[in-house]
Parts: structure tokens; sequence; C-alpha cells
């Protein structure tokens, strides 16, 4: 709301995760160690919005919570899981008015995307594996607001949590004396994406600023996920997920070096309330 107009902002990111799992010294199973190989991850963005003196609209469109990760098919732990790929596109526009200093904005989310799932199955004697793919949709609100003290400005936003009503099939591929206990078939879940809250300040010179932002994630909304399988014959999967909530850390700064030319750049640590 500051009447700069028209703005668009488009792009890719380009993300990459290794992981190292180890056993406990008192693990039965023991010792064992492996190392994800998940390949590059390229999630797209757009953002556009215009600005009146009062007044602004507009849309954003990214994956707000992506990725996944993918372990080798013969590491030790592949009867719980080879693959997990959770990846979930949003489309947000939104609408904003100002009061002196202060604006107001609100909106609402769609969500959409898919679950792919891979694990081996074990047959004492022999091995199978189980490739699952889920897909849904689901939507949620955000609002945020924002004061203006001279070149300070405090803003605090929130983004509700989405419920995606999950749906999809399983195909197993395993030893034919197993094959009536997995037919291939249709599977459900219900999958949870986070809560997240945001408040940052920031302070503008002529020809440099510097921001910050502590941003907290709910993650223990996706306490577990029950895999609802349409045969009877196929046992129904809980995996117990247990995730932590998560507080994030950001800041950064930008200074004009040219009357076109602007350089940036920051950090963020996440986290810092446990994995």
């Amino acid at each position: 709301t500051d009447g700069g107009g028209l703005r668009v902002d488009a792009g890719l990111s380009l993300a990459h995760s290794r992981v190292t799992a180890t056993s406990t010294d008192t693990a039965a199973d023991g010792p064992w160690e492996g190392t994800s190989d998940t390949g590059l991850g390229t999630p797209p963005f757009l953002y556009a919005s215009y600005g009146g003196e009062r007044w602004a609209a507009g849309v954003s469109a990214n994956v707000p919570f992506g990725g996944g990760i993918r372990w080798s098919d013969d590491w030790a732990q592949r009867f719980d899981i080879t693959e997990s790929r959770p990846q979930f596109f949003r489309i947000a526009p939104f609408g904003a008015v100002r009061f002196g200093p202060v604006a107001l904005s609100a909106g609402f989310h769609a969500d959409v995307g898919s679950l792919a799932i891979r694990k081996g199955t074990n047959h004492v004697t022999s091995e199978g594996t189980a490739h699952i793919l889920l897909n849904g949709y689901g939507f949620g609100g955000h609002a945020s607001v924002s004061v203006d003290i001279e070149r300070t400005t405090v803003g605090l936003s929130y983004k509700s949590r989405t419920r995606l009503d999950l749906q999809g099939d399983a195909d197993f591929d395993v030893p034919p004396a197993f094959g009536a206990s997995y037919p291939d078939q249709g599977v459900q879940a219900r999958w949870w994406l986070p809560d997240r809250l945001a408040l940052g300040v920031s302070h503008t010179q002529e020809r440099w600023a510097v921001v910050a932002d502590v941003g907290l994630t709910l993650w223990s909304v996706n306490d577990q996920l029950v895999l609802d399988f349409d045969s009877e014959e196929t046992s129904d999967i809980t995996q117990t997920n247990q995730w932590r909530n998560s507080l994030a850390l950001r800041a950064g700064g930008e200074v004009q070096v040219h009357d076109r030319v602007r350089l940036r750049a920051g950090a963020y640590v996440d986290g810092l309330t446990g994995a």
C-alpha cells in the first residue's frame, strides 16, 4: 500500500539436502548407517501485486512446503521407507488497505499436490516393494498487519494450516505367494500443511536497508500419517511422525550501488527449538 503500482517477481529456487542416519549403540538391528540420495529440487514462484496509496491487491503462487528424501533400495531401513516426497503448490490471492501508518491484509490460499511413498515389504525369506501415490487439495486463510514508524516497519503475519484429504493408488510388487494379501488398490490418507506465524522488522535508509524476522512453524500438526487401504486383506499402516514445532531466525540487508543495481544478502537458522 505504498503507491508502487505493478510489481511482478518470478523465478526458481534451487534446493538440495543430504541426510545421514546412524543406528544407536543399543539398536537390536545395528550397527547400520545410511545416507540419502535426494536429487536437486527446483520449486518455482510467482508474485504479482498492484499497490495504490491506500490499497493493494495481488496473488502469490509458490511451493511453501515440499521436497522429500530418497534412500537406496537396499539400505537397512528399507522396510520403513525408501522414498517420501510431498509436493504441494499454493495459490494465495490477497487484498490490503491502509489506515495512516497501519496496513492490514487478508486472503485465502488453495493448496494442491501429491504425496509419494516408496518402501520395501518384508516376507521373511523374500522381499517386495510398495509404491503409493496420493493426491489432494485443501484451503486455508492468511492475514497480516504492519505498522510504519518513520523509517522502521514492524509486521506480523499468520498463515493457517491446511487439511488435505488425499486419495490415490497403492501398487505392490510382491512374491506370488503373498499377492492375495497385497493387491493393487486404492488408498486414502489425511495430510496437514502447518500454520506459520512470523514477526518481522525492517529499517530503510536512502541507499540501504536491513531486515529480520522470527518465524514459528507448527509442524506438530503432523503427529502421524494413517494409510487406509481399500482392501480388508491389507493391513492399514500408521506412520508415527511426532514432528516438533520449529523456530527460525532470518536476517538480511540491501545496499544500492547504482541507480539500477541493488545487492542483497541474508542468512537464516532453523530448528532453534529442536529438529
